[in-house]
């Protein structure tokens, strides 16, 4: 009535197989760099001398700078608008910065048109 059944092959094994994975490259993010050939006109934004002095006393050293470039189109005439903050840190306070200006928010690669008065 019970008869034992016949054990059932096991499947073999893979002989460790090799699987290719092929992998990507992302894109990274923003937009491309401006034409390095374009006039570019500078703008540094700096934070007030009295500021440039950490809590112990001593004089901040500058660090680095925070640059953002816009392309300005005015007519006859296309250049780079390049603005820069620089960054100061004492050695016992943190880093400062001077505050960027205030613009639209946009992901134009340009400045607003401007229009004949």
């Amino acid at each position: 009535m019970f008869a034992e059944e016949p054990e059932q092959p096991k499947p073999p094994e893979p002989e460790s197989e090799k699987q290719e994975i092929k992998s990507y490259t992302r894109n990274k993010p923003g937009r491309k760099p401006l034409d390095p050939n374009l006039r570019r006109v500078k703008e540094i934004i700096d934070i007030p001398e009295d500021e440039k002095t950490c809590a112990c006393g001593e004089k901040m050293a500058r660090i680095g700078e925070e640059t953002s470039e816009k392309l300005e189109i005015i007519p006859q005439s296309v250049f780079v608008r390049k603005t820069m903050r620089p960054k100061y840190a004492g050695l016992k306070s943190d880093a400062v910065i001077a505050k960027a200006p205030r613009t639209k928010p946009s992901r134009q690669l340009s400045s607003p048109p401007r229009l004949p008065r």
